[in-house]
């Protein structure tokens, strides 16, 4: 697959500093991509980053704000959310918009959607390395009990950016970011 699609990914978490796609991609750059490790899972026993932190899990777990962008000559799919709203419904919808658009082969397609899967498992990105370190052992990962760390996470947010207007100052929200 040599043909190039225009394409904008990008999750943050943490502070940033993790890599964007952003710009004309293949099908199979932007499936390497989304299968890469991030390099953000941080061991929960040392001070160490955990290997097998797959990018597209960010994109269905994270607690801030991402966009999921691709065109494919007429066809564009857009998602951006902001605090609190990620979903690994998204990032279904993003793989079955490249299915049928052919951006991705069947082989990849199946792929990614065994690793949505497994970023079920854990659906919270600071689980991540607990998850990890779990199959790493061989031991059996038990998810957490907060079933509501998205509504928490908005909840959160709420509160600061009223806080924040009380004091004059204006907060933008991922929504006030989208194309226009």
């Amino acid at each position: 697959m040599n043909k190039k699609f225009y394409v904008e990914l990008y999750v943050k978490i943490y502070c940033d500093g993790y890599p964007s796609l952003e710009g004309e991609y293949t099908g199979d750059e932007i499936f390497e991509y989304l299968i890469s490790d991030m390099h953000a899972a941080k061991n929960p026993y040392k001070d160490s980053i955990m290997k097998g932190d797959h990018t597209l899990w960010y994109f269905g777990c994270n607690e801030k704000l991402g966009v999921m962008i691709i065109t494919v000559g007429e066809n564009t799919f857009e998602r951006v959310w902001g605090m609190g709203e990620s979903s690994f419904n998204t990032v279904r919808d993003f793989i079955s918009f490249c299915r049928n658009n052919g951006v991705f082969t069947e082989e990849q397609c199946q792929k990614l959607l065994e690793l949505v899967k497994e970023g079920e498992k854990v659906d919270d990105m600071y689980k991540i390395g607990e998850y990890l370190l779990c199959k790493k052992q061989g031991v059996e990962y038990k998810k957490s009990e907060n079933k509501d760390f998205r509504k928490d996470i908005k909840t959160m947010f709420s509160s600061v950016k009223k806080g924040l207007e009380k004091r004059g100052y204006k907060v933008y929200e991922a929504k006030d970011f989208q194309k226009v």
